[in-house]
């Protein structure tokens, strides 16, 4: 399979990321600039400056909600990247439809409750 044929098939493929902050963040940028069409990012923090040593943000980040912050990031580096961002926290009530349609789930979440679900 050649590159052009690798890079065709991520761009028809989608990726939900239950988490923006050490893990999620980088695997957003590590998806991105393989070439995947489009990004589901889904979280409910913000910025802070202790994020900066671990997580994929900038001091013009501090104070943001993680989802914008990283949706410009992203888009900083392939803007035909299409990339949906969700402010807000992972329920029972909502996972599923958070994650509809994905090819790929990433699970990047920090408290065991919410992983187990």
């Amino acid at each position: 399979m050649t590159d052009t044929e690798i890079g065709r098939i991520l761009k028809e493929k989608s990726v939900t990321i239950f988490g923006a902050g050490g893990l999620g963040s980088n695997v957003a940028i590590a998806l991105s600039r393989m070439g995947v069409g489009t990004l589901y990012i889904v979280d409910y923090d913000k910025v802070e400056k202790s994020n900066l040593n671990r997580q994929y943000y900038f001091l013009k980040h501090i104070g943001m909600k993680k989802v914008e912050a990283l949706r410009q990031v992203i888009l900083d580096i392939d803007p035909d990247i299409m990339v949906n961002s969700y402010d807000t926290r992972i329920t029972e009530e909502n996972v599923l439809a958070l994650s509809e349609g994905s090819d790929i789930i990433v699970e990047a979440l920090d408290e065991a409750e919410i992983k187990a679900m």
